[in-house]
């Protein structure tokens, strides 16, 4: 898929192209800065991104702050959302153990009275996205308690922005669903900038077509019972009597 097919195709679905036309360069370089825009919108809804990253950061000793973020101490594209944390107790270790932990809310950190605390083992984190430089944008992720010992591991489970459409030839591949739900969107958004009429047919197939791919994108979390509740000695619901 390329932003210049897309453009093509978006501009003949609101009137401005006939077929088998081709867009003039000044009109595909707005056209291709609105598919941008587009993109860049999508980076905050959740369940427009199909891709969970695992990261995996080796703890300092003595260190609660890590910046993430392009270039930072965690040194990915800084994530909207972490979806889960665990920590892993010992790294050298033969079969390491990944523990999950808790991610704190911004009441759940406020309400932290000692937020120096160090200790042997993770609890949690607190994911501030706040923090911003002059060259790039990045968050801190803080742990609490501050790790005190070494061959300790942070895993990170963060979901992944769509990307692409850079300039209008490079070539990019994407999960069932996406075409459509690119089309659609990039084609509606397209209507004002070039003075096309707003059809509401185009605005009922855009919304069908990016409930599409978030409900492929849907991951629900498993209802679990603590297995202390369900272990030996529980009544059995097919018996009528105790285990």
């Amino acid at each position: 898929m390329k932003a210049r097919d897309l453009i093509k195709r978006g501009l003949q679905e609101i009137g401005v192209l006939a077929q088998g036309e081709v867009a003039s360069p000044a009109d595909e370089q707005d056209a291709l800065v609105v598919l941008q825009r587009r993109l860049n919108a999508w980076g905050a809804e959740r369940l427009t991104m199909f891709q969970l990253l695992r990261t995996v950061k080796a703890l300092t000793s003595g260190t609660r702050d890590y910046t993430i973020g392009s270039g930072g101490s965690i040194d990915i594209v800084r994530p909207e959302w972490i979806d889960r944390a665990s920590v892993i107790l010992d790294s050298s270790a033969t079969d390491p153990i990944e523990i999950p932990i808790a991610i704190y809310t911004e009441q759940d950190w406020a309400d932290v009275r000692l937020k120096t605390l160090d200790a042997g083992v993770i609890r949690a984190i607190y994911y501030d996205r706040g923090f911003a430089t002059t060259a790039t944008l990045r968050g801190t992720i803080s742990t609490y308690p501050t790790i005190n010992t070494a061959n300790v591991q942070l895993v990170l489970y963060s979901p992944v922005a769509v990307a692409g459409f850079v300039n209008p030839t490079s070539e990019y591949v994407f999960p069932p669903g996406y075409e459509d739900a690119f089309h659609y969107d990039f084609a509606y958004a397209l209507q004002r900038p070039f003075r096309a009429p707003l059809d509401p047919l185009l605005t009922v197939q855009r919304n069908d077509a990016i409930a599409r791919i978030q409900s492929a994108n849907r991951m629900p979390v498993e209802l679990r019972c603590d297995a202390a509740l369900v272990g030996s000695g529980g009544y059995d619901i097919e018996t009528g009597g105790y285990r």
